[in-house]
């Protein structure tokens, strides 16, 4: 053991303290706490993390963690990353911030599946623009969701759903999937409820500002025979 400050060559391992340490190639080794920056340059460098012990489902096969001081002037966890094996091959990514009193907290879960899944530890906070599935944001908008399918966003308690159709039926559509009215506010006021009947009833006066002036001969349509409102016959 002692102090070397150079390249280290030869094939024997050694323990030793490096002010410098440079290598070319593949180096392995079983521990590294250094003190200062480690640096790897070169053309698609990589960094292995090999776990050696058996394969178990849900088990940690890798950890990094990034430290630093904290308000007690002791060493915490600032940032985490965790490697986890699954079932079937597939692998989870588990990604963990300090919890503000020298503990951890899960910020983000990456689940390895057929189809893989995220799922954020608290809220999401999206500073531009969101597209989901890769659609085309004709209109500008701030959010964009794209299915071939059935292309939606649905909104629950698990008892109530509200629900957003790019085509339902053909036709794009909005409102409550459940058995159960769905209702517009204005205002933070009712304005309007549909019930699950279809009967819809109006809080406040229906007001139609170019109602027909002659029988329109459409069963059921409402026209205005000088100041007297109408239904047609048809």
């Amino acid at each position: 053991a002692g102090t070397f400050d150079g390249i280290v060559g030869g094939t024997t391992p050694a323990d030793g303290s490096f002010s410098t340490l440079s290598a070319s190639g593949t180096s392995t080794m079983a521990a590294i706490d250094a003190t200062g920056n480690i640096t790897t340059t070169g053309t698609a460098p990589l960094l292995i993390l090999t776990d050696t012990s058996a394969y178990s489902a849900g088990a940690t096969t890798s950890q990094m963690f990034f430290q630093g001081l904290g308000s007690t002037s002791v060493n915490e966890n600032l940032v985490g990353f965790t490697a986890q094996a699954t079932a079937s091959r597939y692998s989870n990514l588990v990604i963990e911030t300090s919890n503000g009193s020298g503990g951890a907290q899960t910020a983000l879960t990456l689940t390895g599946a057929a189809t893989p899944l995220a799922t954020f530890g608290g809220d999401l906070a999206v500073t531009g623009d969101a597209n989901f599935g890769a659609a085309t944001n004709t209109y500008s908008t701030d959010v964009v969701i794209k299915d071939d399918g059935n292309a939606g966003l649905s909104i629950t308690d698990n008892t109530r759903y509200l629900q957003f159709w790019a085509n339902h039926g053909g036709h794009p559509a909005l409102g409550s999937r459940s058995n159960h009215s769905f209702k517009i506010i204005t205002n933070d006021t009712l304005a309007v409820t549909i019930d699950t009947s279809q009967d819809v009833t109006f809080a406040g006066d229906l007001i139609v500002s170019s109602m027909a002036t002659s029988d329109p001969s459409v069963a059921g349509a409402l026209w205005n025979d000088s100041g007297t409102v109408k239904i047609s016959a048809g």
